[in-house]
């Protein structure tokens, strides 16, 4: 599971580039990536309240990197994928109304919910 935060072709609007760095911090794999015909899209050329609330997400990022580490050794040892639906922890007991908006990062989240 990947983002080209922002997408790759298009102008997001800022709230949705916030909402893109909120859900993008917690995929293993993670940038900030668009075509060369798009506007810039660096963080502080939004403005407050977007950048405050995109620097936040990437300092989340950043404190979540040992955990990513960690994760992505387990599953070269398992085979399991980093990022997975609730539904792979524990399919005895799952709330099948949320369990494809709720996703586990290994053992070391308990879980993350939809933004």
């Amino acid at each position: 599971m990947t983002a080209d935060v922002g997408g790759f072709f298009g102008n997001p609007e800022p709230e949705l580039l916030v909402r893109w760095y909120q859900a993008g911090a917690f995929y293993p794999f993670f940038r900030a990536h668009a075509h060369i015909d798009t506007k810039r899209r660096e963080p502080w050329l939004f403005g407050e309240p977007y950048t405050s609330l995109i620097r936040d997400a990437l300092r989340l990022r950043y404190q979540l990197l040992p955990t990513f580490y960690t994760a992505f050794y387990k599953s070269s040892v398992t085979g399991l994928p980093i990022l997975r639906y609730l539904l792979l922890r524990n399919i005895a007991n799952i709330d099948r109304n949320s369990c494809n908006v709720q996703m586990t990062l290994m053992d070391s989240i308990s879980r993350i919910n939809s933004i």
